[in-house]
């Protein structure tokens, strides 16, 4: 059919692609990981202040003398949910690898000293 004039097609708007995590692992640079601070190309600045969130969220949600992997499913979606509800840039970033990254670096840091 023939389009009426002064009508617009309706706008199809979707979410823009998600950041996929880089190749290998967080911080183990010998073994083909990649530096989290350098893959996200933030500023010094901005990566301190939302890896200080996301420790605080740590220590308020989380058992830091414990491995990423004896962690709670729930209390990580929490500190998911509340580090992207603080700083939406972090919603841009695929299956929230960058709090994980975070996350994983120090968990695996404080639950060694814990031990």
């Amino acid at each position: 059919p023939p389009a009426m004039p002064g009508l617009l097609a309706p706008l199809t708007l979707s979410a823009p692609p998600k950041i996929l995590k880089p190749r290998g692992e967080v911080s183990h640079l010998n073994r083909g990981g990649y530096n989290l601070q350098e893959k996200l190309g933030w500023s010094l600045s901005e990566y301190e202040e939302v890896r200080s969130f996301v420790i605080h969220l740590a220590h308020e949600h989380l058992n830091v003398r414990r491995s990423w992997k004896r962690q709670l499913v729930p209390k990580l979606l929490l500190v998911f949910s509340e580090a992207k509800s603080h700083y939406p840039v972090l919603k841009a970033y695929k299956d929230d690898w960058v709090v994980s990254d975070f996350l994983h670096v120090y968990l695996k840091n404080s639950s060694t000293q814990a031990n």
